[in-house]
C-alpha cells in the first residue's frame, strides 16, 4: 500500500510540475482572445463588423451588418493598407500571402465574396475563416474592410481600417 502511495505521488508530481511548464510555454488551453472591430458610416451606410479570434491557429470568426446600401450584390474584400485618410485611394491591393492552397474558390486571402443587399438594403453575415488571423503574416489588423460594387473589383464604395480593440 506505502509503494502505491508513493507512486501515485510520484505521478501526481510530475503531472503538476509538467503542466506549470507547458503553461509557461503558451501549450495551454488557457483562451487569448482577440477582437477586432470595423465600424463607419457614410452616405447613409452604415457597416460594423467584428472578427473574433479565440488563440492562435483557431479559426477566424466574422459576424456583422452593413445598413443603408441600394439592394443588389456587392463584395466584401480585404486590402493591404488600413490608410483611408483619402477616401479608398491608398488602400492597395487585396490582401495575399503567397504560396496558398485554397481550398475553397478563392483567389486572394481577403477575398470574402458575394454579399446581397435585400429589398431594404440590409446585409447581415456570419461565417468563419480558417485561413485569415488577428496575428502573424496571415494578419487583418490594420488592413482594410472594403465593399465594392456588384462584381466589379474596381469600384470601392466603403472602406474602413480594421482595428483590435483587446
Amino acid at each position: 500500500m506505502r509503494k502505491l502511495f508513493c507512486i501515485l505521488l510520484i505521478v501526481t508530481n510530475f503531472i503538476i510540475i509538467n503542466s506549470k511548464i507547458l503553461n509557461q510555454l503558451n501549450f495551454s488551453p488557457v483562451k487569448m482572445r482577440k477582437i477586432c472591430v470595423v465600424t463607419f458610416m457614410e452616405k447613409n451606410v452604415t457597416c460594423h463588423v467584428t472578427f473574433t479570434q479565440e488563440r492562435e491557429g483557431s479559426p477566424l470568426v466574422i459576424r456583422g451588418y452593413v445598413i443603408g446600401l441600394v439592394p443588389g450584390k456587392y463584395l466584401l474584400d480585404i486590402h493591404e493598407n488600413g490608410d483611408v485618410s483619402s477616401k479608398c485611394d491608398k488602400i492597395g491591393p487585396h490582401f495575399n500571402v503567397p504560396n496558398i492552397v485554397f481550398t475553397d474558390r478563392r483567389h486572394h486571402l481577403g477575398q470574402f465574396g458575394n454579399i446581397t443587399a435585400g429589398s431594404k438594403g440590409k446585409v447581415r453575415t456570419d461565417f468563419i475563416d480558417k485561413y485569415l488571423s488577428l496575428s502573424g503574416p496571415r494578419s487583418i489588423v490594420g488592413r482594410s474592410l472594403t465593399i465594392h460594387a456588384s462584381k466589379t473589383k474596381s469600384n470601392i464604395l466603403h472602406c474602413a481600417t480594421i482595428k483590435l480593440v483587446d
